[in-house]
């Protein structure tokens, strides 16, 4: 069975990315992962809020866009 994704495009700073977030088949409603540009970036985590997890430290993103990404999940939430 196929996992959900929903998928946009956001600007980062300069730059335009292509973000999809999607969760892997059998991988319960607790995390989903984050690819930018089809790039695997790390994953959100439910942990009595959402949280973002990137696989490397970054500090390239700002917390209003860490922020953007969260409320675009929990929006879509219903739908994943």
């Amino acid at each position: 069975m196929r996992g959900n994704e929903i998928s946009f495009i956001a600007a980062f700073g300069e730059k335009d990315v292509e973000v999809a977030i999607s969760s892997a088949s059998g991988g319960g409603g607790s995390t989903y992962h984050l690819m930018f540009d089809r790039f695997y970036k790390g994953i959100f985590v439910f942990r009595d809020d959402w949280q973002v997890l990137f696989q490397h430290y970054t500090d390239e993103y700002t917390s209003a866009e860490i922020e953007t990404l969260i409320a675009k999940l929990t929006e879509s939430n219903s739908v994943i």
